[in-house]
């Protein structure tokens, strides 16, 4: 239609508008651009152009550590305002995290001028027309294209089934921006099982992160610290947050998969890293709410 813009022009101006926020330090900056970043790269795989699919998912996953920290401070923080756990033992935990989250996001705004970041840029402002993307979108989110649970709802299958249904979301979203009528219902549906599945993983993610900071500072001669308690505590969220997802699936009428799943993993701290990633607390990436 003469006059309106591609697909590719909504998604530049919607990611250059997260990247300015993420600059200035708006305290929603970091998570609307790895959103905008993740949604970009559903509409690149779609309108056959990997390079910008393969440049959005790198920039997602660089910046995966560093929402987590902010995701573990979130959780932290609210412990501490419903009481869970004493202030003091807050404000303890929440230095550590923020000091890494400052010398994190020090390090991705380094990496937002680097080459990967502007290579990123410069193709997606190479303007294209919608071509293939609005038929592959509307085979992606179709009858014939059903999403389904995992059989095993353990933490690996729930973080599987949260991936999915984010894509499948982010998809809907694609067609709603190309004028496709109709779809607000079902991508609200989607995100409120998306937002279950995102709770667990989140309180997941933090404890495989107390873990991390347990394990380093082993040496210490106090025989409970901070971290110990609120370990002790976030692990009754994450089992309360398990079950809700799990109750979230059920109550969303997803068929199974007729594949079985890997077994439960073991219980214990050791088992909470045992599965998934590694964080910024060691300077490594992770695979959390920041991979969904």
């Amino acid at each position: 239609m003469p006059g309106r813009e591609t697909i590719w022009q909504t998604q530049r101006r919607a990611l250059r508008r997260a990247e300015r926020k993420f600059r200035d330090g708006d305290t929603e900056g970091l998570h609307d651009f790895r959103v905008a970043l993740r949604r970009l790269a559903v509409v690149a795989e779609a309108g056959e152009r990997p390079k910008v699919a393969r440049g959005a998912a790198k920039l997602v996953r660089r910046l995966s550590p560093l929402r987590q920290l902010e995701v573990d401070r979130e959780l932290v923080a609210e412990l501490a305002r419903f009481g869970a756990i004493a202030p003091p033992d807050a404000r303890a935990v929440d230095e550590i995290l923020a000091e890494r989250f400052r010398r994190g996001r020090e390090e991705a705004l380094e990496r937002l001028g680097g080459n990967s970041a502007k290579e990123l840029f410069a193709r997606l402002g190479r303007d294209r027309a919608n071509g293939p993307v609005v038929s592959r979108l509307a085979r992606e989110t179709g009858e014939k294209n059903v999403l389904r649970a995992p059989r095993v709802l353990d933490d690996e299958g729930l973080h599987r089934l949260r991936i999915a249904v984010k894509r499948r979301r982010y998809a809907l979203m694609a067609r709603r921006d190309l004028g496709v009528p109709g779809l607000e219902g079902e991508i609200s549906r989607w995100q409120t099982l998306q937002d279950s599945l995102g709770c667990a993983n989140d309180w997941r993610s933090l404890l495989r992160d107390l873990v991390r900071l347990l394990e380093s500072r082993a040496g210490d001669s106090r025989a409970e610290s901070p971290l110990d308690r609120i370990f002790d505590t976030a692990s009754d969220r994450a089992e309360e947050a398990r079950r809700a997802a799990r109750l979230a699936v059920a109550a969303s009428g997803l068929a199974q998969d007729p594949e079985p799943s890997l077994p439960l993993p073991a219980s214990g701290r050791g088992a909470v890293v045992a599965r998934g990633s590694t964080s910024l607390l060691r300077g490594e990436t992770s695979r959390s709410r920041a991979d969904s």
